[in-house]
């Protein structure tokens, strides 16, 4: 399973989400991506703080834009918020039924909020619900 995590830089949510299913779903193969990241920018210092209290590793995260390879490369595309969805979908009309937000496909309503820019509790937030919506990831794949 190729599983692509979408945000808007590719520098905090989409790389935390990435990290944490490497370690929630082993066995799958997991990328990130931003519908408006540069090319090689790092992990935010907090995403990177936060991570590394979970005891996983952002130090060698590049960001990198979104791009067709990446979209065709994978089975699913879980995207932090309905118009990350609806960007790759306007850019990638031909592969929308892979493109779901992460809550909708952990069967949940809602988006990841951005936590750019605020104190390292809210990046700590931030993963614990990625967490919690990559375990419901997990579980339904392994259905």
């Amino acid at each position: 399973m190729n599983i692509l995590f979408v945000c808007t830089a590719n520098t905090c949510r989409s790389p935390m989400a990435e990290a944490i299913a490497k370690d929630v779903i082993p066995h799958a193969h997991v990328k990130s991506c931003g519908t408006w990241a540069f090319e090689a920018d790092p992990a935010s210092a907090s995403s990177i703080a936060c991570m590394y209290n979970e005891g996983l590793s952002l130090s060698d995260h590049k960001s990198r834009p979104a791009t067709r390879d990446l979209i065709e490369w994978a089975d699913v595309a879980l995207c932090m918020t309905a118009g990350h969805r609806d960007f790759l979908i306007n850019h990638y009309p031909r592969f929308a039924a892979k493109m779901y937000t992460l809550c909708e496909y952990a069967g949940e309503n809602g988006e990841i909020a951005d936590p750019y820019g605020q104190n390292l509790f809210a990046y700590e937030q931030c993963a614990a619900r990625l967490r919690e919506l990559i375990i419901k990831v997990s579980d339904r794949l392994s259905r």
